[in-house]
Formats: structure tokens, C-alpha cells, sequence
């Protein structure tokens, strides 16, 4: 770093490894310490409004996120929607990623209206601006899905993850790793709803590992 420089890229490119492989390892004060480093040399040198600064801005409000640091998160995640919308669009792909963070942290603060109307407005902002199979559409729906059934709505997480898995096959295929995680939801999914209604959990998987 004394050679380079602290505001050289390739600086900046080694503390934002440093900062994730740190989360990796649950270091998770560590990590978030260097991103806040990181976050306000990329401010400084790039601009509050560049990707990379919206990006770093993400991955500490998820880091403050995991330390149950919510305020901050909120804080943190909802500048970072407001610029990237007003700068890139509310369809742009960085936007859709921060808002999906922004969403689990209102879940998190017990705000769950608040999380799922924002979840629902992305999913929609999603399927009119992507394709069925991209990355943000499929984030977007399993996590609505997750938080539904968090609210013990079964029904309706598994509406979603039915749907969600028929894209899954039919843009990725069978054995996919979208398609693998969409199907492990709807199994647990289905599984907890089918146990609420007075059958086991096993009698639920077996059922459905029968079927398909």
C-alpha cells in the first residue's frame, strides 16, 4: 500500500478482499471497520454517486446487517437507493440488489409491511425490465417468498416458489444451481405447511420427492 498509494485501485481492490474474506470468516467488526475505510476513499476519490461507491455502500449495510446493526444499515441502504435510482433508474441493477438488502433490514427491524410492499414493488420492477431468469428477478421473488413464509403465509410462499421454479427450469434447466436452491425452498415450504395441517414434515418430502 506505502507504494501504491491508499487511493490507488488495485489499494482498493485488496481492501475490499480483505473486507470480504474477514466477513467470510465471521470477522465481522474487521470487516465492516475496512469497508467504512474503503467506502470513504471511494466517496473521496470517485464520487458518492459512482457504482463502486453504491456497491461498497451495499456490501457494509449488509455487513452492519449481520452484526444486527440495523439503524445503520437502514441508514446507509436507503441513501444508497435513492442515489442509484435518481442517478441510474429504479430499473438499474444496482438499485434492484440494494433494495433487496434494504427490504431484509426492515424485515429484520420487525417492519414487515414496510419490507414486503418494497419486495413486491422490485419483483414487479424486475419482470417489466428483465428477463423471467435473470439473477435480479429470481433474488427478488425467492426473497419475497422467504419472507412470506417467515410470516408463516405458506400458501402464498409456495404460490411464488412454484412459479419461480418454473422459470428456474425452463431458462437455466433441471439441474442449475437457481433451480437446485428454488426447489430446496419449496420442499421446506410445502414440508411446513403440510405439517401445520397435522402431517409430518418426512411424510410431506416423501410425498413430494415421489411426485417429481
Amino acid at each position: 500500500m506505502r507504494v501504491l498509494g491508499p487511493e490507488h485501485p488495485d489499494t482498493l481492490s485488496h481492501m475490499a478482499a480483505a473486507s470480504a474474506k474477514y466477513y467470510s470468516q465471521g470477522r465481522l467488526v474487521e470487516a465492516a471497520a475496512l469497508n467504512e475505510q474503503l467506502l470513504e476513499t471511494r466517496k473521496r476519490v470517485l464520487g458518492p454517486e459512482h457504482p463502486s461507491t453504491l456497491a461498497d455502500m451495499n456490501d457494509l449495510g449488509a455487513q452492519y446487517m449481520k452484526q444486527e446493526r440495523w439503524e445503520d444499515a437502514e441508514v446507509l441502504l436507503r441513501t444508497a437507493v435513492d442515489v442509484a435510482k435518481r442517478i441510474y433508474g429504479p430499473e438499474s441493477g444496482i438499485r434492484l440488489l440494494i433494495t433487496n438488502n434494504l427490504a431484509t433490514v426492515l424485515t429484520g427491524r420487525n417492519r414487515f409491511e414496510e419490507g414486503e410492499d418494497l419486495l413486491r414493488e422490485t419483483v414487479a420492477t424486475c419482470r417489466a425490465h428483465t428477463d423471467d431468469g435473470h439473477v435480479a428477478t429470481i433474488a427478488s421473488t425467492r426473497l419475497l417468498a422467504s419472507m412470506l413464509f417467515q410470516r408463516r403465509r405458506y400458501k402464498e410462499s409456495e404460490q411464488l416458489l412454484k412459479g419461480l421454479l418454473d422459470i428456474c427450469t425452463r431458462e437455466h434447466g433441471p439441474d442449475h444451481q437457481w433451480t437446485v436452491i428454488v426447489t430446496s425452498d419449496l420442499l421446506k415450504c410445502q414440508s411446513k405447511d403440510q405439517s401445520e395441517d397435522g402431517l409430518a414434515p418426512s411424510e410431506g418430502a416423501r410425498d413430494i420427492g415421489g411426485a417429481s
